[in-house]
């Protein structure tokens, strides 16, 4: 008796492990025919459904633009610190901050 719950038990719970898994991989391959799409409408000039070698290139670049894109942080070559922030905690008054400060 006590054998059979435990194969139930197992069971039981390898079939909501693969309920799980395969909805993860439903999902997953969702997000990926949406990429797939905004890929291709993006960069698919010649409308062939798929991105010959200059698409693929272009394509590449604009995601490398995307990823070295601003996403909220300030760039260090381009803006310097706010002067309220260097006044405040620039010890040294080096015009920038280091590790210690």
């Amino acid at each position: 008796m006590k054998r059979n719950s435990s194969i139930a038990l197992f069971t039981g719970i390898v079939g909501i492990s693969c309920t799980i898994c395969s909805s993860l991989l439903a999902d997953s391959q969702d997000a990926f025919s949406e990429r797939r799409a905004k890929v291709l409408a993006e960069f698919d000039h010649n409308g062939d459904g798929r991105l010959d070698a200059t698409e693929r290139e272009a394509a590449r670049v604009g995601r490398k633009d995307a990823k070295d894109g601003d996403k909220g942080r300030r760039k260090r070559e381009e803006e310097p610190h706010p002067p309220e922030l260097l006044a405040k905690y620039d010890k040294d008054k080096s015009g920038s901050f280091s590790t210690e400060e």
